[in-house]
């Protein structure tokens, strides 16, 4: 065997000489389209003196900056949308003073695909405050027409109707009537009638349903203690006759309560006890009036679908494995066409993760924002106002409310919807599309408004 004299004299003299472990796991994470600033984040391979980020595009002076040993991200600005871009990061050693190679990636700055101009912010005075964790409940029955209910800190539930150009504030619920920390989620299965659901502070289901021509009226859905008084609530109507709707009981079950025109409601329990997360997500779709979809997470952070069909029952399959969710974050899930469903939900590491579908094909799932963009106890909402554009809105860890938008044949574009220290961390976003074009977010200001910030197409 042939031994390099350089190498022999190296092992000679100084012991086995070995590289200095590159930084890896390079990867391009939350693009704000308002700054054009792009966050990029790593593993480092060992323990560093410093970091060195660098960025590269074709017309500009190459861009370098010495960072601390620890780091393990950076925010590049003056992004120029369309550019393709190269990140490098590279690691010096902490005693010699040597240097890793640089761990590279490309990536393409997508165009803007939302202009900011398109979105109007209002702050909607609320008659009295919203409680910190407030879920806020939306829907749209009629194209000129929209409805959004939210819980005030003396437990009432309030509501707000869009008429006249203006919002018109009304008391849905006396106070007392919900739980501060309680879930609310509302459908409309057909025009003329609305239906509001909440948990009261002894957990029971409340049920609220106004038809047009008609006063809102309230009654108890579930017995008391049936559900953990914060749990979130899912429902769909997957045709005109029907409603589904779950929540999680008191011992970490989840309930399932079921109406058919004519029939009246019944209720049975979907999962049973000590498997699901207390203070978890739940979301629900239907892409086709023959099935309906609804998703949670477990104690062990697996995010579990159970899928119903009408000649087949139900059935359950996991989608994403165990440790992968947040046990206190929200799920959102949407269906822009009967063949696909797109869902999201906060991983434990608050990222923010994607998982689609496609009839024919498996689940499959990317990160859409890096760890740490959201709060692990954090709020995310989705919506499909057509069959060709996807919207998902979630809380920043930073109290901001990011959005990330996708159209067909374009690439998923994210963006600041409201900046820093605007929103409560741990309430809900509302979401509402009027139209295929028109959509509003609401979500609860950090000085405990009901903040309206609503899109319209650019003229």
């Amino acid at each position: 065997m042939k031994i390099n004299p350089i190498s022999f004299l190296l092992i000679f003299f100084s012991g086995v000489a070995t590289a200095v472990w590159s930084p890896y796991n390079l990867k391009v994470g939350y693009y704000d389209q308002l700054t054009h600033s792009v966050n990029i984040y790593w593993r480092n391979g060992e323990t560093y003196n410093k970091v060195l980020a660098r960025v590269h595009t074709d017309g500009r002076d190459d861009f370098q900056t010495d960072l601390a040993g620890d780091s393990k991200g950076y925010v590049f600005t003056n992004i120029m949308p369309g550019h393709v871009y190269r990140f490098s990061v590279e690691g010096q050693e902490a005693f010699g003073g040597r240097y890793s190679s640089w761990t590279e990636v490309y990536w393409t700055a997508p165009l803007d695909a939302v202009p900011p101009n398109t979105w109007t912010t209002k702050t909607l005075t609320p008659n009295g405050f919203p409680t910190d964790a407030s879920g806020i409940a939306s829907v749209s029955r009629l194209p000129g027409s929209m409805e959004f209910w939210y819980l005030r800190t003396d437990g009432s539930v309030q509501g707000q109707w869009w008429g006249n150009g203006h919002w018109n504030p009304y008391e849905l619920a006396p106070p007392g009537s919900a739980h501060p920390d309680c879930g609310i989620v509302a459908i409309s299965r057909v025009s003329n009638q609305m239906e509001v659901w909440f948990i009261s502070p002894k957990g029971a289901l409340i049920d609220c349903l106004w038809v047009q021509g008609q006063n809102w009226s309230c009654v108890q859905r579930s017995s008391e203690g049936s559900a953990a008084v914060n749990s979130r609530i899912a429902a769909v109507s997957r045709h005109s006759g029907t409603i589904e709707l779950w929540y999680i009981n008191g011992y970490g079950g989840v309930i399932d309560w079921y109406f058919y025109e004519g029939k009246g409601w019944g209720s049975w329990q979907i999962i049973p006890n000590d498997v699901v997360s207390m203070s978890g997500g739940i979301a629900a779709v239907s892409r086709a009036k023959d099935t309906i979809e609804l998703f949670v997470t477990r104690n062990d952070g697996s995010i579990r679908d159970h899928y119903f069909y009408e000649k087949d029952g139900w059935h359950d399959q996991e989608v994403a494995p165990p440790g992968s969710a947040s046990a206190t974050g929200s799920i959102s899930v949407v269906s822009r066409m009967s063949n696909t469903m797109e869902l999201w939900y906060i991983g434990k590491d608050g990222s923010i993760r994607d998982l689609y579908w496609y009839e024919g094909d498996h689940w499959k799932g990317f990160e859409l924002a890096g760890p740490g963009s959201a709060p692990t106890e954090g709020a995310i909402k989705a919506l499909a106002r057509n069959e060709f554009v996807m919207d998902v809105w979630y809380t920043g860890s930073d109290g901001s409310i990011r959005g990330c938008n996708w159209m067909e044949n374009s690439n998923w574009n994210c963006y600041t919807l409201s900046g820093p220290s605007t929103a409560v961390t741990i309430a809900g976003i509302g979401a509402v599309a009027r139209s295929g074009t028109y959509e509003d977010v609401f979500f609860v200001s950090e000085d405990r408004t009901i903040v309206d910030v609503s899109y319209a197409p650019p003229k």
